[in-house]
């Protein structure tokens, strides 16, 4: 029996209505706590950030003084000169703007002049201020500049700085002792006084240097030792929940408000989803709305020039899921998928289901597009995880394509045509992403149906070409084998990279077909070289194919290439997407005689562990991962260990893209058995290959310069 999602008006309408307001109200606490935590937080800062500026003005007091060509002067040559030392500094201290106590210090912390509120004293600071002060004293001493900061002391907390006494003048500098610098010191202290000064000037209440209690806030006073010393606490002005109290009226009449509309919004969904059962605008095996509904309510609203965005889902891999566990599963996985979307969007967007493995997800409204593209983030982050369909674990991905529109005479099918450009471009771009529309797409689009339909030509003529990269031994140098790479030419474009025209090939399933007949010539090509091996990349779309092996084994068998010699390349990705089917794939391969490399490998997941399980016969090291051995000991140790493995479990290790004589020197020392790249040959015709073969088996192949 087909499942509908009708609202009904009249049961519990009052429940829904307390739920209502519970949440309102929970969510009005939580935003009234939050808001006295920003503020609390603010005001930390704040007066963190108050107390470092008194501890620089501090500073900035002492290096003033200390920096002056007459006190080094006096200091260093007439340190018995009362007079000067008064008029400086002992007026200045009665005074008590500034600092309260000023000392000059010798090398070991010493005092020689002090005075504290205009008296003249001998007192020991040392013992006065406490070991942070003589921390000071060495901090000033290592950088030859001033310090300062927050020490308790026997008359409570004080803030002090310290700086070296230096002429300005260079005609000084002799008078500077040699075994280094006096200090001058000053302080002030943090009384009632002053912490009334910052209350007054932060906007906050009773501050006082206290315990934290649970009704006030407060931040850690650190002297120079970074020892807490002391706490800076005071009164929390808790504005959040003041707000909330002057604006509950307000808000209970909002509510109120809210409520009724809400009841007749009750009624009217009501009625519109009745329309939608008796129409039929339900997916039978999802239970979501069909294309039909999702194109009706897009007609709605477009004709109203309402904004709307629109995310069109296709899934990765599904057709796998189906040809290799059946229907059925495939059937429950879709069930599966609906209500994870479903799950995510909640009442905030309307998830359909378009047929196959296509679903859509509308959003309307004020910030639609913030809403999609954050529901679509959703989506992804969960896809990324395994769904358990009955008792099998199935890997399935999205590519998701969004647009947005928001004119009166905005089509929905140019909408829906725009997702799917995007859909499709966010497919071709590696899939598990997603892709907004944008004018250019459309130009990449045309150009990517050109190709296909040039491709299906070529295809019927078989308008393709190999060229073979040579492979040499390590030891010896001489050619072992070759990689085979594929070329077409564009009737209309010219040349076109693999990386241009395979994933289009891929897209359309046109893959299939242009692989075997790469496999055909190859096998055609390598029958005229005897005793090297031949290997070439196989796409993923091509290995998910279950027909796959079969036709490799064709393929073999109506040439009559040795199986033995074909090596076929293959993506981690691939293996890794699911381990299971992956499994099975290669075993037929290798039932055939076909062995199986690993294309690429260090810049995936893929352990080596894998390699055991698999039974993989080689392994080709990406070019990156030789490179930065060459540069890193990270990365010699990561390519040392994957030749030591390899050897160890009888894999062959090949190493790609050397360029350079050093890189070719440093694989060759950590274990690998063969070499391929620029420094030994460029990408050249079978022909080329049956001439260098035809010179001797044993020809060494010569470095060579990369091509401009």
């Amino acid at each position: 029996m087909q499942k509908s999602y009708r609202i009904r008006p009249y049961p519990p309408v009052i429940a829904l209505i307390l739920l209502f307001l519970m949440v309102m109200a929970f969510s009005l606490l939580l935003v009234s706590r939050e808001a006295n935590q920003a503020e609390a937080a603010r005001t930390k800062s704040v007066v963190a950030s108050a107390l470092n500026v008194k501890i620089q003005q501090i500073i900035d007091t002492a290096n003033e003084n200390a920096i002056w060509d007459d006190a080094a002067r006096v200091v260093y040559s007439d340190i018995g000169n009362q007079t000067f030392f008064w008029n400086a500094w002992g007026v200045a201290s009665a005074e008590e703007k500034k600092f309260e106590t000023i000392a000059v210090v010798d090398q070991a912390g010493r005092s020689l002049v002090q005075y504290r509120k205009g008296r003249a004293l001998r007192s020991d600071l040392q013992q006065r201020f406490g070991s942070s002060f003589s921390a000071m004293i060495n901090q000033s001493r290592t950088k030859n500049g001033p310090t300062g900061g927050i020490v308790s002391t026997v008359d409570g907390l004080m803030l002090i700085a310290t700086a070296p006494i230096l002429p300005t003048s260079v005609a000084l500098d002799e008078f500077v002792p040699s075994k280094g610098t006096f200090f001058l010191v000053v302080a002030k202290p943090i009384d009632e006084l002053a912490l009334s000064a910052m209350a007054r000037e932060l906007k906050i209440t009773d501050v006082a240097v206290s315990p934290i209690t649970s009704q006030r806030a407060g931040i850690e006073i650190r002297n120079s030792i970074g020892s807490n010393v002391a706490t800076l606490s005071w009164v929390s002005s808790n504005t959040g929940y003041k707000s909330l109290t002057r604006a509950l009226p307000l808000i209970a009449i909002v509510a109120f408000i809210h409520i009724l509309f809400a009841l007749i919004l009750v009624r009217r969904a009501y009625a519109s989803v009745k329309l939608l059962e008796n129409r039929a605008l339900i997916d039978s095996l999802s239970k979501l709305p069909n294309r039909r509904a999702i194109r009706s309510e897009l007609d709605k609203r477009l004709v109203y020039g309402e904004k709307v965005a629109l995310g069109l889902i296709d899934l990765d891999g599904f057709k796998a899921i189906n040809d290799n566990f059946g229907h059925p599963v495939g059937d429950r996985l879709i069930v599966a998928v609906a209500e994870m979307l479903a799950d995510l969007c909640g009442k905030s967007a309307i998830v359909a289901r378009l047929g196959g493995d296509e679903f859509a997800i509308l959003v309307y409204g004020y910030r639609c597009v913030e809403r999609l593209e954050s529901i679509t983030q959703q989506i992804l982050a969960r896809m990324a995880h395994p769904f358990r369909v009955d008792e099998r674990t199935v890997v399935v991905g999205a590519s998701i394509g969004l647009a947005s529109a928001s004119l009166h005479d905005f089509s929905t099918a140019e909408l829906m045509r725009r997702s799917d450009v995007a859909m499709y471009t966010a497919k071709r771009a590696g899939k598990m992403r997603m892709c907004w529309y944008d004018e250019i797409l459309d130009q990449r689009q045309a150009t990517a149906r050109t190709i296909e339909t040039e491709l299906r030509a070529s295809i019927e003529t078989e308008a393709f070409e190999m060229v073979y990269q040579p492979v040499v031994s390590a030891s010896s140098l001489t050619l072992i084998g070759v990689e085979a790479l594929l070329r077409w030419v564009s009737p209309t474009r010219g040349d076109i990279g693999p990386s241009e025209f395979i994933p289009v090939a891929e897209e359309t399933g046109l893959i299939d077909r242009i692989g075997m007949i790469a496999l055909r010539k190859v096998c055609d090509d390598a029958l005229l070289w005897d005793n090297i091996d031949v290997s070439i990349n196989i796409s993923v779309a091509q290995m998910r194919n279950p027909e796959f092996a079969k036709n490799l084994a064709l393929v073999v068998t109506e040439t009559g290439f040795a199986s033995d010699r074909l090596i076929l390349d293959i993506s981690e990705d691939y293996i890794l997407y699911d381990p299971d089917i992956s499994s099975k794939t290669i075993s037929e391969i290798r039932s055939t005689g076909v062995r199986i490399a690993i294309d690429n490998y260090g810049t995936g997941r893929m352990t080596l562990p894998y390699l055991r399980k698999f039974e993989i016969d080689k392994i080709k090291v990406d070019g990156s991962l030789i490179a930065n051995a060459c540069n890193t000991d990270d990365g010699l140790v990561i390519l040392n260990s994957i030749a030591t493995v390899a050897k160890a479990l009888g894999i062959a290790v090949s190493a790609e893209g050397i360029e350079t004589t050093p890189q070719a020197e440093l694989v060759k020392v950590v274990g690998c058995e063969q070499l391929q790249g620029w420094l030994f040959s460029r990408e050249v015709s079978a022909q080329e290959i049956s001439a260098l073969l035809a010179q001797t088996q044993t020809l060494p192949i010569t470095a060579k310069k990369r091509a401009a």
